[in-house]
């Protein structure tokens, strides 16, 4: 299933550089967001099953949370649910995107970058 979630990924950065060359930024983006949005998993997501790999995680993780966006949306009104996913992590860093949406390196390039390089900094020995 790796391998067919690549081509598909290489088949829609190909349609990305046509649509660029043509100068359809917005019609690549409607077509890669509705294509890979609505691809049938090759299985059942479970977040049981999740929760139980992401707990043999022993490696620091870095969580970038948009301020607005899915995150927001999804756990606003259960905040408790969030911290039990983040906590099945071992050593985890949340750090909250203000100013931003979903694609938060988007919108916040270098407020991303700079939590990036922190957390870069701080765990390389």
């Amino acid at each position: 299933t790796l391998g067919v979630t690549i081509v598909g990924i290489v088949e829609e950065l190909g349609i990305g550089v046509y649509a660029a060359r043509r100068g359809d930024i917005e019609g690549h983006r409607k077509h890669l967001l509705t294509s890979v949005m609505f691809t049938a998993a090759p299985a059942v997501y479970r977040i049981e099953d999740a929760m139980a790999c992401w707990r043999l995680v022993r490696a620091p993780v870095l969580m970038l949370v948009s301020a607005e966006g899915y995150v927001h949306d999804r756990f606003g009104d259960e905040p408790e649910e969030l911290q039990r996913r983040i906590d099945c992590f071992a050593h985890a860093r949340v750090v909250t995107v203000p100013d931003c949406g979903h694609n938060l390196q988007h919108d916040q390039p270098e407020v991303v970058a700079a939590a990036l390089e922190d957390f870069l900094d701080r765990e390389t020995p």
